[in-house]
Parts: C-alpha cells; sequence; structure tokens
C-alpha cells in the first residue's frame, strides 16, 4: 500500500494539515501532518479503528492534531 496504493489527497482546502491516503486492495493508509504551532481540528481518525504506524505524540486529541503532530494509521 505504501509503494504501490493508490494516492488520494485529503482536506486539500486546509492550509494548516498536509493529509493524504494510499489504498491497495482492502488496506488504506492514512497520514495526516500538522504543520503549525497550534492545535488544529481534524477528524480523520475519529470513530475507526486501525494500526497506527507512525506517530510524534503517546496520547492524541480526540477531533484535531496537536501542534506538529503526525499521525500514519493503517486501516484492514
Amino acid at each position: 500500500v505504501i509503494v504501490e496504493g493508490v494516492f488520494h489527497g485529503l482536506l486539500e482546502d486546509n492550509d494548516d494539515i498536509y493529509a493524504y491516503e494510499r489504498t491497495l486492495g482492502n488496506e488504506k493508509l492514512v497520514v495526516a501532518c500538522n504543520f503549525t504551532n497550534k492545535e488544529v481540528p481534524c477528524d480523520l481518525f475519529d470513530g475507526k479503528e486501525g494500526e497506527e504506524l507512525i506517530t510524534n505524540y503517546k496520547n492524541h486529541v480526540a477531533g484535531a492534531l496537536q501542534p506538529y503532530e503526525t499521525r500514519v494509521i493503517l486501516y484492514k
């Protein structure tokens, strides 16, 4: 999914978050990066169960990304 998955941009109108997904078969990888020094709204991961592959925060805020937070989640 990382190499051969189909890329689809997410939240393209949001100037604070760079987000995308890659899909291949039944797998979907969702990546979201907050490039600001403030908490910003983001509901990409709310209510969904997946395997967190990368993050730089131990605890997450529901419905938001914390300052400079990055999350990479794999859904199968």
